[in-house]
């Protein structure tokens, strides 16, 4: 009877350690699944060229490298992940590796980024023949991010170009705009015509923004062009049928980090607490019990019982001056 019970325990025992064995082998296997594999292959042009310096990257990461003198890459990445191909000249192509080991890609050309019109100080150019320092952007790129006059969208969207909010006033948001950090002010053209400003443009109005950046590029408009040029394009008629375009937007502004200041209560006592220390310290008085607080319990009652005629009030100003603004934007647009 016993040795029958030992045999039991024995199978039981055999059968455990099977299953995690089992256990452990699926594991080793997902584990190794998910391990990173090496991946080649060669990047060439629309013409079978070669294509040295193409980055590689993986999607979602800082992995990545850059082809040879041969168009010949090699990076470690994992089976599911996703390979980025990007040049100068070319449209960036992404390609999902699929456990593949061999990738070679055929990149074409972007013929519309070299094609794109940028408007200059003597006329309209393609990006192609530009020789001089100009940025452009097209009106579609300015209503992407949400804000409410022109110079605050070009700080951050344009290379070379700085923005700086000189006031706090309510509803002067406009920022005052720097190119490459010259003291001098920018010159504004809207349309062939100089204004001061362009912070009364709608953005939804506005077809293209360049920057004129160099003197080669700015010398056109004189001395007043010392900063910078900054040309503006409105949106014109079209040929065709009518298109009535409504868009709206709303937004709240607020104070996104503000200190929590104390009560009226909390600053009597601490402003007792602090007074009383220093008479200590100087030998006014020397013990507690000889303190006179400056601010009474009688001063800290009135603090709390809602009462603003006896001149002690528990206001938190803070909160009365700062609050939640709240913006809407609309505009309707008809063409055609």
């Amino acid at each position: 009877m016993r040795e029958t019970s030992h045999d039991s325990i024995k199978n039981f025992r055999r059968i455990v350690t099977s299953i995690f064995l089992l256990i452990f082998l699926q594991f080793c296997y997902v584990n190794s699944y998910a391990q990173n594999m090496a991946v080649s292959g060669e990047v060439t042009d629309a013409g079978g060229g070669f294509l040295p310096g193409v980055s590689v990257s993986v999607k979602g990461s800082n992995i990545g490298t850059i082809t040879n003198e041969n168009g010949k890459y090699t990076l470690n990445v994992q089976r599911n992940a996703t390979l980025v191909f990007s040049f100068v000249g070319m449209k960036t192509e992404e390609v999902s590796v699929g456990g593949r080991r061999t990738i070679n890609l055929r990149m074409t050309d972007e013929s519309e980024v070299l094609d794109e019109v940028v408007v200059v100080g003597y006329g309209n150019q393609k990006k192609s023949s530009l020789t001089s320092a100009v940025s452009a952007m097209k009106g579609d790129e300015l209503l992407k991010a949400p804000s409410t006059n022109i110079s605050q969208v070009l700080g951050g969207r344009l290379p070379g170009i700085s923005s700086v909010q000189e006031s706090g006033e309510p509803g002067l948001d406009q920022a005052s705009l720097k190119i490459r950090g010259s003291v001098y002010s920018v010159a504004y053209v809207v349309d062939g015509f100089p204004v001061n400003n362009i912070n009364d443009l709608d953005p939804n109005d506005i077809e293209s923004v360049s920057v004129l950046k160099d003197g080669a590029s700015a010398a056109v408009y004189g001395l007043q062009s010392a900063g910078g040029v900054i040309i503006v394009t409105t949106k014109k008629g079209e040929a065709g049928k009518t298109k009535v375009t409504y868009d709206v937007s709303f937004g709240a502004s607020m104070n996104a980090n503000f200190p929590n200041f104390m009560t009226g209560p909390q600053f009597a006592y601490y402003y007792n607490m602090g007074d009383m220390m220093d008479q200590l310290a100087n030998g006014t008085i020397t013990d507690k019990s000889q303190y006179v607080p400056m601010y009474s319990k009688e001063n800290v009652a009135a603090m709390q019982n809602n009462d603003p005629t006896d001149g002690w009030d528990n206001v938190n100003y803070i909160d009365k001056v700062f609050g939640t603004g709240f913006n809407q934007k609309h505009s309707l647009t008809v063409q055609g």
